[in-house]
Formats: C-alpha cells, sequence, structure tokens
C-alpha cells in the first residue's frame, strides 16, 4: 500500500482525521471526539446493538503498516488481560473510509483525569499519594503475569475517577514476551520507545533485551517522585529531551527529603525510591507486586519534614495529633477569654 511505501523510505504518513460522520462503523453512532494523540483519536460512543452505555472507539489514523500491526496487537492484549483497573476491549474492526484502512476498538469509555492532574486538584496527604501510586501497580502486576511490559507508564495513561479508581490504558507500544514475532516486527534493537519523561534509563539506550517489569516500575517511580516533590526527578521546566534523556541514564536522584521541602514524607519513602529508581536494572524491585508492599511499608512510616533551611524534624502520628489538638485548644481558650471579656464589658455597661 502505499502508506507502507511512505514509511519504507522514512517519509511522513498524512495524518490528518477529519470528523467522523456518526453511523460511520456499523453498529455503533460516534457522539463525540474526546482525545487525539499521534497514532490514533478517541471518541464517545453508543452501541446500536448492545445495551454497553457509553464506549470509547479508538481509530487508527490513515497509518503505515507498524502502526496498524500496534492496534492489532493492542487489541490482543486486551482480550488477554482482565483487571478491573484495565478497560475492558468490547469490539475490534478496520474502518475503510476515504481508500484508508484504520484499524479501530470499541473498550471501556473511561472517565476521569490524568493522575498528576487527580493528586494537584486535590488535598491528599503523602500517604495518601503513595497509596495511590500503591494501588496502581495491582493491574501491573497482572499485565506482568501475562508476559507483558507497558513501557509507557506516565501520568496521561493513568486516569484516576472521582472516587479515586486509578485506570491504566493505552497499550499500544508494550512489549509483549508470548508474541515475540509481532514484538520482533514491532520494536529493533536500539529503538527508543515510550514518553521521554518516564523512560528507564535501559529505554533511552534503546536496550530492548534488558526491558522488564522493572522498567514499569522505573517509571511509575518518576510520577511518584514528581507529585510529592513537585517536580522531575531528572529535570525542571523547559529541559530539552535530550538533556532529559542523559539525565536518566546518567545523573544520580536527588533525596526526595531535600526536594519536597513544603511537605511531610514518611521516612521510609527515601529508600523505596532511591532503589525503584535505580539506573541498575537488578537493583530496582524486579516485580509491580514488591514495589506495591514496599510502597505500602513505607507509608506507614513515621513522618519527616525537611525545612528549607536543611533542618530535619521527625513527626509521629502522635506528635501530629498533638499538634492539632495544642492548635486547636489554644483557639478555644481565645475563644473563650474573647467572649468573657465582651460580657464584662456588657455587664459594665
Amino acid at each position: 500500500m502505499l502508506e507502507d511505501a511512505w514509511e519504507e523510505h522514512g517519509a511522513t504518513v498524512p495524518a490528518f482525521l477529519p470528523p467522523l460522520p456518526p453511523g460511520v462503523i456499523e453498529g455503533y453512532r460516534l457522539l463525540e471526539r474526546v482525545n487525539e494523540g499521534a497514532q490514533g483519536v478517541v471518541y464517545r460512543a453508543r452501541s446500536t446493538r448492545w445495551d454497553l452505555g457509553d464506549v470509547a472507539i479508538k481509530i487508527c489514523r490513515p497509518c503505515g503498516r507498524k502502526a496498524r500491526h500496534r492496534f492489532v496487537h493492542e487489541a490482543s492484549v486486551l482480550q488477554r488481560v482482565r483487571h478491573a483497573c484495565i478497560p475492558e476491549l468490547y469490539d475490534h474492526g478496520v474502518l475503510e473510509h476515504h481508500g484508508h484502512q484504520m484499524p479501530y476498538l470499541v473498550m471501556d469509555y473511561v472517565v476521569g483525569v490524568p493522575v498528576t492532574e487527580y493528586v494537584s486538584s486535590s488535598s491528599l496527604d503523602s500517604r495518601e499519594i503513595i497509596r495511590l501510586v500503591a494501588g496502581c501497580c495491582t493491574p501491573l502486576r497482572t499485565l506482568h503475569a501475562s508476559g507483558i511490559v507497558h513501557r509507557d507508564i506516565k501520568p496521561a495513561n493513568i486516569l484516576v475517577s472521582d472516587d479515586g479508581k486509578p485506570m491504566l490504558i493505552d497499550f499500544g507500544v508494550v512489549q509483549d514476551q508470548e508474541a515475540s514475532d509481532i514484538s520482533t516486527v514491532l520494536t529493533t534493537q536500539r529503538q527508543i520507545i515510550g514518553t521521554v519523561a518516564y523512560m528507564a534509563p535501559e529505554q533511552t539506550r534503546g536496550d530492548s533485551e534488558a526491558i522488564g517489569p522493572w522498567t514499569d516500575v522505573f517509571s511509575l517511580a518518576v510520577i511518584l517522585y514528581e507529585m510529592l516533590a513537585g517536580r522531575h526527578p531528572f529535570a525542571r521546566a523547559g529541559t530539552p529531551p535530550m538533556q532529559i534523556l542523559r539525565s536518566i541514564d546518567e545523573c544520580a536522584v536527588p533525596g526526595i527529603h531535600d526536594v519536597a521541602t513544603s511537605r511531610l514524607l514518611p521516612v521510609g519513602i527515601e529508600a523505596v525510591l532511591q532503589r525503584a529508581l535505580s539506573r541498575d536494572t537488578q537493583a530496582r524491585y524486579l516485580t509491580a507486586e514488591e514495589f506495591r508492599v514496599a510502597l505500602l511499608e513505607a507509608s506507614r512510616t513515621e513522618m519527616l519534614h525537611r525545612r528549607r533551611w536543611g533542618q530535619a524534624q521527625h513527626v509521629s502520628g502522635v506528635a501530629l495529633r498533638w499538634r492539632f489538638l495544642r492548635t486547636h485548644l489554644v483557639s478555644f481558650v481565645l475563644g473563650v477569654a474573647a467572649a468573657s471579656l465582651t460580657w464584662q464589658l456588657i455587664s459594665s455597661v
């Protein structure tokens, strides 16, 4: 096909996809275009055959052979992996439109916001943030048990609902041990796959043979660090992508207690993040389950607040409760004193 010829010669396949007619996919009615990315667009839709409620239909843009393979592969992954925090696949097929073949997937319509946005707009404390990330490990554990590595763990691919449930989405660039023939077609050695700011060191080097569950653990740890510290462990705003790649592969991770100066943090989270963000794959947590357990254990350790001038202060649960009671006791005493003074003034009139 023409797209394949363009792809083989390194040319860009036309990616513009105008709004589609509501009934363009048989059996479904497109309601609104809700998202789009480099590979495709997502519509909220309704089935005209089954009572599924709202569904998401992800449609591949006019593209080359590899992109279409990725869509087909994503369908096979969603058929194999079942978890409450992973969208269920209902249907898939190929849409013929204006001479182009565009694969599509029909799945659960996930209502939520990226995990970093959810945390920034909420009043979660550090322990609750850590437990939220621990909850993200459970769908990863199921994914890894099926021989699949996500390879693109980033905030936009973890959507959190209003009730705090995380959903893992977008399986277009997974590495699949059980489909090595397809993975070979989709990924070649020294090919960089993923999102730069959340890549593990082995991804920045294009070392596909070194990628495993620990790769997703690294990316999830970057997200956690970012939410606790308010900054990326390897970059600042505006850092060029190539500099981020070098930093991930070469630089040490700043201690979280030295960076998160305005937040109370459990003492144990420092060691957990340093291990999860190790450049050495074998020094990391090798499974999402190990990481989950470590996060929950760390969340139960005493709190540490490091002030901007470097003074560390441990705050236990008892101390936190005493601080709360002391603040409210002072307010109560002041209130009583003010009321007494007011009564005396009234009585003297």
